[in-house]
C-alpha cells in the first residue's frame, strides 16, 4: 500500500477556491469516457476533496462517497468511474494524485505568503521600536521608508478604489441643458 500522498496536517478548508487545470481535465480518461452522473459525482468528490484532512482525500467509506458525491442512490452505479484514479493508502483514506499535486501547490503558496507577511510585519515591528527608542530620530533610510509606507499606500489606493466605485445618485445628476436632436430649436 502506497504513503498518503500529502502531509497529515495539509489543511486548506480556508481557502474557497481549488485550481482547476481545464485542459488536463477534459482530455483526461475520466472525462472523456465517464457519463454525465459519473462526470458529476467525480468532480464533486475531487472538489470535497479539497476540503478535507488532508486536503486531496476521501475516506474510504461508500456510504460518506455517496454522500460526497451527491449521487445518493446512484452511488453504486457511478462508483467505479467516479473513483478512478483515487488510490487508497496505508492511513486507510483515498488520495486522488491531481488534487493532491494542486492541494501541495497551493499550501506551497500560503506558506509563503504567511512567511512573507510574517517578515515584513517583524520588520516594521523592529523600525517603528527603534523610532520610539531613538533620542533623535535618524534620517530614515530607502528601505525603511518603502517598508513603511508600502502599507500606507495599499490602505490609500483601496480608499481610492472605493471613492471611484462611488456612483452620484439620480438626484445628483439632473441635466442641465436639454438637448432636441429632432431639429427644431427648443422643443
Amino acid at each position: 500500500m502506497t504513503e498518503p500522498l500529502v502531509h497529515a496536517d495539509l489543511d486548506l478548508r480556508d481557502f474557497p477556491f481549488m485550481p482547476v487545470d481545464i485542459r488536463r481535465l477534459l482530455t483526461s480518461e475520466t472525462w472523456l469516457t465517464a457519463s454525465g452522473d459519473e462526470k458529476a459525482a467525480a468532480m464533486t468528490l475531487w472538489l470535497e476533496s479539497w476540503h478535507q484532512m488532508p486536503a486531496g482525500s476521501l475516506p474510504d467509506n461508500d456510504k460518506m462517497l455517496a454522500i460526497l458525491s451527491q449521487a445518493g442512490s446512484k452511488w453504486k452505479r457511478v462508483r467505479t468511474a467516479a473513483l478512478q484514479g483515487w488510490i487508497k493508502c496505508t492511513d486507510g483514506r483515498l488520495y486522488h494524485p491531481v488534487v493532491c499535486e494542486k492541494a501541495i501547490e497551493a499550501w506551497e503558496r500560503k506558506r509563503t505568503q504567511v512567511s512573507k507577511r510574517n517578515k515584513d510585519a517583524d520588520r516594521l515591528k523592529r523600525w517603528r521600536q527603534r523610532q520610539r527608542n531613538a533620542d533623535e530620530t535618524p534620517p530614515e533610510t530607502h528601505d525603511e521608508t518603502h517598508d513603511e509606507t508600502r502599507f500606507v499606500r495599499a490602505t490609500s489606493q483601496r480608499e481610492k478604489d472605493i471613492d471611484r466605485d462611488k456612483r452620484p445618485s439620480q438626484e445628483d445628476t439632473t441635466p442641465t441643458e436639454v438637448v432636441n436632436f429632432s431639429g427644431g430649436a427648443g422643443s
